[in-house]
């Protein structure tokens, strides 16, 4: 694997693999909220429940990415075909995450 391809692979792993444990964090605060404050309106927490499956999707998409790269094909950029769907997700979990986690 040549390292200009290897460096950010690797990067983006090590933040895959810290984003999947806050997202397990983030889980156990989204079973705690909804067992405590049974009491909230549906809006309320349909929004928790979307931002939360939101999170899950970008992380799920980013190790998609990762393992497709990585390991599916070994790194080479020549093997690597166009991935149109994936980008397209990827981008709009993306987009959908970084707004709504401001709220």
């Amino acid at each position: 694997m040549s390292p200009h391809i290897s460096r950010p692979l690797g990067m983006t792993l090590i933040g895959n693999m810290l984003a999947s444990v806050l997202f397990g964090v983030i889980t156990v605060q989204t079973k705690s909220y909804f067992s405590r404050f049974p009491q909230d309106s549906r809006w309320v927490k349909g929004m928790v429940a979307f931002l939360w499956l939101s999170q899950g999707l970008q992380v799920i998409l980013t190790l998609r990415g990762v393992h497709w790269q990585a390991i599916r094909r070994r790194a080479d950029p020549l093997l690597s075909g166009p991935q149109i769907w994936f980008h397209c997700w990827y981008i709009t979990s993306n987009s959908l995450v970084g707004p709504c986690s401001l709220l």
